[in-house]
């Protein structure tokens, strides 16, 4: 069935509208959890060179997402407005989707609806909300790649330095230009300064990020199994998981039929332009090596569905998306758009009825007692929660808010609390994975302490996942002379 082309405009610009407005909506009831606090704060308490060359390198991601965060800060941009950073690029990379992307209109329409786009990417205020921009623009840009070089190579050094994927996605993109360039298709003068310009940025960006091998992620952490079982264990949910499956287990048989039906779905449908399949290879062999040998989060992957539309995308092939019986790969892509789309209908329901994370919650039950100044303790990751809603230095145990993702990180935290013998005044207490981050002193600690001194109050913290809710609780600790010092006032 075809539609006049004012017809699918309509329909364009209304799901366009409808998806800044659910966003919108579920992103005023998200509260940012730890991750998302810590790169604000990080942007906040560190200056623009100590993010250049620190704390890039500590968080093994590029600068960029900091970058703007400190210079939105500078600007005085609020912290309980941080949703609208990710908005803004969410909605602008759906814009960019739907107006240029080659595909039907009811193709168009699902994409923004599905999990990582909507959810993910637009929803939790983190790096990768920059992602679907970056990849639409590449796209549209991809065919004048050698006659238009600089605005193409201006948006891949950009991507290059939003985020590890977009690094990695970037470098493939890169390889290929160069491929081009060499083998002839263009001789211009601006298309060979672009590629020079492009290495910088990429040798720059090298530099910049190169991790601290005492990254806990990394140092010693798969010590255990060679990097052959590791890729064996991990791929097959890195594969799938982006598409269909939330199983946990990498070797299930769904994951494995999942994995597999992957691989198969791309082969046929390049079956009949099987030169593609070369360049579909680079783009997705580094990131999906990255995940495998490396590091991954189930947030992290969505890039891999990214990439695959960006392929279909570059490499379009109009007849495969003609008619349901003549393709019947497009009844997978209706299935996957059930799942994904049910999958961003449960966590905004989710979001907006439970607290994905309780900072605010937990700043407000603190901030009475502050007049007194009490020593506050943090311990864990998570404690940075909380920490945006003060403007001033809250822990008495860090250096600075943010977590140091290093072998030195015991130093900001509780050491100099066990060889004292002071006893904090307030506790902000996560009990949850305290030896994941190189602090299982922790437990020991608040155990050792006289609980009869304190009064503890659990706040139910929720992070939201495709297979179901994971449930962080934290206690704070206030002690019983310290309420009672209020009470009497």
């Amino acid at each position: 069935m075809t539609h006049s082309p004012k017809t699918d405009t309509l329909v364009l610009t209304g799901a366009g509208i409808l998806f800044a407005l659910l966003t919108l909506l579920v992103g005023f009831y998200h509260e940012p959890w730890a991750d998302e606090a810590q790169a604000w704060l990080i942007a906040r308490e560190g200056g623009f060179w100590d993010i250049l060359a620190t704390y890039a390198r500590q968080e093994g991601q590029p600068p960029l997402w900091h970058i703007l965060l400190r210079s939105l800060i500078l600007l005085g941009f609020p912290y309980r407005y941080f949703f609208l950073i990710p908005w803004v690029f969410g909605v602008a990379g759906v814009a960019v989707f739907l107006k240029k992307a080659p595909f039907p209109v009811w193709f168009r329409v699902c994409i923004p609806f599905t999990y990582f786009i909507f959810f993910q990417y637009t929803i939790v205020a983190r790096q990768y909300c920059t992602a679907l921009l970056f990849l639409s623009l590449l796209a549209t840009l991809y065919p004048q790649r050698l006659t238009r070089p600089i605005r193409y190579g201006m948006v891949l050094g950009l991507f290059a330095f939003s985020s590890t994927p977009g690094a990695l996605i970037a470098g493939s993109l890169y390889f290929l230009f160069l491929c081009d360039l060499l083998s002839g298709l263009e001789r211009r003068r601006t298309a060979y300064g672009i590629a020079a310009a492009l290495f910088a940025c990429f040798a720059a960006l090298a530099w910049v990020v190169f991790p601290d091998l005492t990254n806990p992620f990394i140092d010693g952490k798969y010590d255990h199994i060679s990097p052959f079982e590791k890729l064996l264990s991990d791929m097959p949910r890195i594969v799938a998981l982006p598409f269909f499956s939330s199983d946990d287990d990498a070797l299930s048989v769904g994951n494995i039929f999942w994995y597999v039906g992957t691989v198969l779905f791309v082969l046929l449908w390049f079956k009949d332009d099987r030169k593609k399949l070369l360049p579909i290879a680079i783009l997705f062999g580094p990131l999906l090596l990255f995940f495998g040998l490396i590091y991954w989060k189930l947030w992290h992957i969505g890039y891999v569905f990214l990439l695959l539309l960006f392929c279909l995308w570059i490499f379009y092939q109009k007849k495969r998306f003609v008619s349901f019986k003549r393709n019947p790969f497009l009844w997978i892509w209706a299935a996957l758009f059930v799942v994904q789309i049910g999958w961003s209908g449960f966590l905004a329901v989710f979001d907006i009825r439970k607290p994905y994370a309780q900072g605010q919650q937990m700043a407000a039950y603190i901030r009475p007692y502050l007049s007194s100044k009490p020593v506050i303790i943090g311990t864990s990751f998570w404690s940075c929660v909380m920490a945006p809603y003060f403007p001033d230095k809250l822990f008495a145990n860090y250096d600075h808010h943010f977590w140091s993702f290093t072998a030195q990180t015991k130093q900001y935290n509780l050491p100099s609390f066990l060889e004292s013998d002071k006893s904090p005044d307030i506790i902000v207490y996560h009990p949850y994975h305290t030896d994941w981050f190189g602090v299982k002193d922790e437990e020991e600690f608040i155990e050792s302490l006289d609980k009869t001194q304190y009064v503890g109050k659990t706040f139910s913290s929720y992070v939201a996942k495709k297979n179901g809710d994971e449930y962080i609780p934290a206690i704070i600790y206030i002690k019983k002379s310290l309420i009672s010092a209020k009470e009497n006032k």
